[in-house]
């Protein structure tokens, strides 16, 4: 898992494996098959704890599935009952597969404080709003 450098020419496309959140609840579930355009986050959201979460995630100090958790309480209102409720795969063979499991939704919980503390640090820091975008820094101990 390095976090390598790597130069791509303008106008070449690249694949690459990267771990992401849906920051937009309800659209249809993504898939390798899909194009995807990358976009600083500054041009979809200027919540500061949703940035501080993405880079948590991206420096592997959260997983994925906890991310998700806490992405979608924070950018789309989920309540933590809703999220528990929520199920990835429903099956009258196989039964209900929840999509979060009890122990990941307590993470998220405090992760979204653990985010909201960092944004709320770095506006101080910097002298702006909490919903004003930061430059980037790997100071998530989540």
């Amino acid at each position: 898992m390095g976090m390598g450098l790597q130069r791509i020419a303008p106008e070449k496309m690249q694949k690459l494996t990267v771990q992401m959140v849906c920051l937009e609840h309800g659209k249809k579930d993504p898939n390798p098959k899909m194009a995807y355009k990358m976009v600083p986050i500054e041009q979809f959201t200027k919540k500061a704890d949703v940035r501080v979460l993405c880079e948590a995630l991206g420096y592997g100090h959260v997983t994925q599935n906890t991310a998700q958790a806490a992405a979608w309480h924070m950018m789309d209102g989920l309540t933590w009952n809703e999220l528990a409720a929520k199920n990835r795969v429903e099956s009258k063979y196989l039964g209900n597969i929840r999509w979060f499991s009890p122990f990941e939704l307590r993470t998220a919980m405090a992760v979204v404080k653990e985010a909201d503390r960092l944004a709320k640090e770095r506006a101080r820091t910097k002298g702006k709003t909490s919903e004003e975008p930061q430059e980037s820094l790997s100071d998530f101990d989540g």
